[in-house]
């Protein structure tokens, strides 16, 4: 019998993937089944080959108990009990509600320290439910598999981007934060809407991002970083070592995704290669979370079992997010890029329940009432046209409504 046909035997768990979904559901199933075999593959040549990344969630988003004290109190989460938001005209607000954050370094630190076992430069070319084919063509075989092998590229058509890229910082003298900034607005709207995004992780170092929701995915990783250490600076930051940077380009869908459709019907498919994210913040976290909370409940492994849980999870995704995927259009086709700040600036101004609801996909039909009648700098019958349809871009109008007048 040869190497294929003994892997055959092997019963265990396969996650494909090493990002956020695979390795935290890796995890929550060690918890709950310490005698399960887990496996995660991943094409990466080894943890160093891994983008660097920071998953941040607000503690209410974690709608289970269970999940929320295993989140906050037992992985190598960094957590605060407040944030805050800044705007040109709103000024600085302060939520007293607890926010956290995680690094993809401690997340896979804390998983090989639990046992979890991690193949690297795993190509997989097919997928089934308790069975892959790998390059080669050499069969492996589980009780089931899991695919989480993150964003498909290029699938997106109808979108936005949210771009950043985000140095982690050592600085000379404390910083004096003492909790996140979510977004500093009070800068320069270049290129859409622009932030900046602070994480204090301790007294002399912090995480820096700059983020701009933008109409292209284009990035330039030394403009980007030139522009945090000048903001550093602005600050009266003096920066002692760069010790750390992350970037990444996410879509913000215009439409329901459809990452799942193009995944083959058969595999069982989590994370944000399902589409398992928040539409307009592109946070995923919460999501893994409950895609867990299910997995857990449904108390299943075999791949009818997860497949019902996904099931699950994908129709509450469904039913929440609808509203979101509007919102997006309405941000991207309603209002001109520089003018799209003022849009979160009033959101930011409503109250700290609707404000939590919108990051844990929860607004009530009230809730969103008072969102849409903040009256932004929108066009309201553009805004009735978000619901049908998607409208041309605001410098497209601008260019049309110019022809049109200088033909008269």
């Amino acid at each position: 019998m040869g190497p294929e046909n003994n892997d055959r035997l092997t019963k265990e768990v396969l996650i494909l993937g090493a990002g956020l979904s695979g390795v935290l559901t890796a995890l929550a199933l060690r918890r709950a089944h310490i005698d399960l075999p887990i496996r995660i593959l991943d094409r990466a040549s080894g943890p160093g080959d891994l983008p660097e990344r920071t998953w941040s969630f607000h503690h209410t988003d974690l709608v289970s108990s269970r999940i929320r004290d295993w989140v906050t109190r037992q992985l190598p989460t960094r957590n605060w009990s407040h944030y805050e938001v800044s705007f040109p005209t709103l000024g600085t607000r302060r939520f007293e509600s607890g926010y956290g954050s995680l690094r993809s370094k401690d997340l896979l630190d804390e998983a090989v320290f639990q046992g979890i076992i991690f193949e690297w430069s795993s190509v997989v070319e097919s997928v089934r439910d308790d069975q892959i084919v790998l390059e080669g063509g050499k069969v492996r075989s589980a009780s089931v598999v899991i695919d989480a092998r993150g964003q498909i590229e290029g699938l997106e058509r109808q979108c936005g981007y949210q771009k950043f890229v985000g140095l982690d910082l050592e600085l000379e003298e404390p910083h004096g934060l003492t909790g996140p900034v979510l977004m500093d607005a009070r800068c320069l709207q270049s290129d859409g809407y622009r932030f900046f995004y602070l994480l204090p992780w301790s007294e002399r170092t912090l995480l820096v991002e700059d983020t701009h929701y933008s109409d292209t995915p284009g990035i330039s990783l030394t403009d980007y970083q030139n522009e945090i250490l000048h903001y550093a600076e602005a600050k009266g930051w003096r920066v002692k070592h760069v010790l750390r940077r992350e970037s990444g380009v996410l879509p913000v869908p215009f439409f329901s995704s459809r990452q799942g459709v193009h995944v083959s019907s058969s595999s069982l498919v989590i994370g944000v290669r399902s589409g398992f994210y928040h539409p307009v913040t592109a946070y995923s976290f919460s999501w893994v979370c409950q895609t867990i909370e299910t997995l857990l409940n449904e108390n299943d492994l075999s791949p009818s079992g997860v497949r019902r849980a996904l099931r699950k999870v994908r129709w509450d995704h469904s039913c929440k997010s609808s509203f979101y995927f509007y919102l997006n259009r309405v941000l991207f086709r309603a209002i001109a890029p520089e003018e799209r700040f003022r849009v979160l600036e009033k959101f930011h101004a409503l109250s700290n329940s609707i404000v939590q609801r919108f990051y844990s996909s929860s607004n009530t039909w009230g809730d969103r009432v008072k969102i849409l009648a903040t009256r932004p700098p929108v066009s309201i019958w553009v805004a009735i046209e978000c619901f049908f349809r998607l409208p041309s871009h605001p410098s497209q109008r601008v260019v049309q409504s110019s022809t049109r007048g200088s033909a008269k």
